[in-house]
């Protein structure tokens, strides 16, 4: 299940990275309003979609459709498991719909207060930000990301952050590795094109507190600007790290301001 999840998340961040990428190429003389309304459209199905599944699986488990079989026979009835599955499908994919409308929106909104198109667009904004992200690793790790640096253009970030992280499965860790990672890093990020949507690298390296060793970190991801005349930004990014005690690879999602 875990790993479905995931497979779900990475494609929902390849969409996204192509579906912002389109919007990129296409000048909206409308200043943003079809995409703010694609966003809206998104979110409310979305919500609409995972409201039906969580229904759906809670039924599955009502009583009602699970009557015990009598002793010693066999339960052959699957339509409580089939329809578990079925809600299951609907509220991770309502789910999707509703992260993918969220970016979709805030752009959207951004563009409607725009005289002219931001395909032409520059973003020279610079100045202190912070960045706070959250991320899934395999094996089965949650973590969360702070970083407060400086934009030095439109280009360049470096800063210094933390990233405290928690194995949610005890047996997806090595025996006697701590149940929590923080590391400690320096961030250097990278976008490649002045423009609303733009592909960029990241590096983190620093030192990994619970057993003091060398963190390192890599990323590429998308960054999708949300003002022309501030540093906001979405950030969403497939990862790996490395420390002395542990590798993992995953994705994380934030916003910069």
């Amino acid at each position: 299940m875990k790993k479905l999840l995931l497979i779900l998340a990475f494609i929902l961040c390849g969409v996204s990275m192509t579906h912002a990428q389109y919007v990129d190429s296409v000048s909206w003389r409308g200043q943003g309003r079809p995409e703010f309304r694609l966003g809206k459209g998104l979110m409310v199905n979305g919500a609409i979609t995972t409201a039906v599944g969580s229904g759906l699986m809670l039924l599955a488990t009502s009583p009602a459709l699970n009557k015990p079989a009598p002793e010693g026979a066999v339960n052959e009835n699957m339509g409580p498991s089939f329809l578990y599955v079925l809600g299951m499908s609907c509220a991770i994919t309502g789910a999707a719909l509703v992260l993918a409308g969220v970016p979709v929106t805030v752009a959207g909104h951004s563009m409607m207060h725009c005289d002219g198109p931001w395909r032409d667009a520059r973003y020279d904004a610079r100045g202190l930000g912070v960045l706070l992200e959250g991320g899934y690793y395999l094996p089965d790790v949650l973590q969360m990301r702070a970083s407060l640096g400086y934009h030095f253009n439109s280009h360049l970030y470096l800063g210094a952050g933390a990233a405290p992280g928690i194995w949610l499965n005890k047996s997806s860790r090595t025996e006697g590795l701590s149940r929590v990672s923080i590391p400690l890093y320096a961030d250097f990020r990278w976008s490649i094109q002045n423009r609303m949507t733009s592909p960029y690298l990241g590096v983190s390296a620093g030192l990994e507190l619970t057993d003091t060793t060398p963190y390192l970190g890599m990323e590429v991801g998308l960054r999708v600007r949300t003002g022309r005349t501030s540093t906001r930004s979405l950030w969403s990014a497939f990862c790996s790290e490395v420390s002395g005690s542990y590798s993992r690879i995953g994705i994380k999602m934030g916003y910069s301001f």
